[in-house]
């Protein structure tokens, strides 16, 4: 009955964060289904060159071996990080490994540019939502109003606010 949708920067610190935040969220809530985690892409290119490349790469990942490769790609890349947050783009093949994708068939994919118009539609979606940083994320739930969140926010912030519309639905 609820959706967090989290417009994440794979190359930000606070994403990086945040992230951690999400999968303590549905270690708890994922599990019984009460809680959806739904990932959209808003590469801040101006601070984080390598996020657009990232985001299309974590597409690929996603074509190339499914939504448990997206999700081993995603941990990969933010257990990856410096603590500024900059993602070493030597090492990305190395996450597309951690994945289980062929590293030629992603080469491939990337190279192709297929995935650069998804990318800038979720961009251009978080934009309209009122996002201007990252994470930027809207947790929606049946007869509520959509909450926004802006910035990342500590597990028990999330936890309150879902426990609070379980209650309410």
């Amino acid at each position: 009955p609820i959706k967090v949708i989290e417009y994440s920067d794979l190359d930000c610190p606070f994403c990086r964060t945040y992230h951690a935040t999400m999968k303590q969220i549905m270690a708890v809530y994922g599990s019984e289904g009460t809680v959806a985690w739904v990932y959209r892409h808003f590469p801040l290119k101006e601070l984080h060159p390598n996020a657009p490349r990232l985001a299309e790469a974590s597409e690929c990942v996603t074509e190339l071996g499914g939504n448990e490769a997206f999700w081993k790609f995603i941990d990969s890349i933010f257990t990856s990080q410096t603590l500024n947050g900059q993602f070493d783009m030597s090492k990305l093949e190395t996450s597309v490994a951690v994945a289980g994708v062929p590293v030629q068939q992603f080469r491939e994919c990337v190279e192709s540019g297929r995935h650069q118009a998804l990318v800038a539609a979720h961009f251009d979606e978080a934009t309209e939502a009122g996002g201007q940083g990252t994470p930027y994320s809207i947790i929606l739930s049946p007869n509520e109003s959509p909450i926004p969140i802006s910035g990342s926010r500590a597990y028990a912030t999330i936890k309150e606010i879902i426990d609070v519309l379980l209650t309410t639905n």
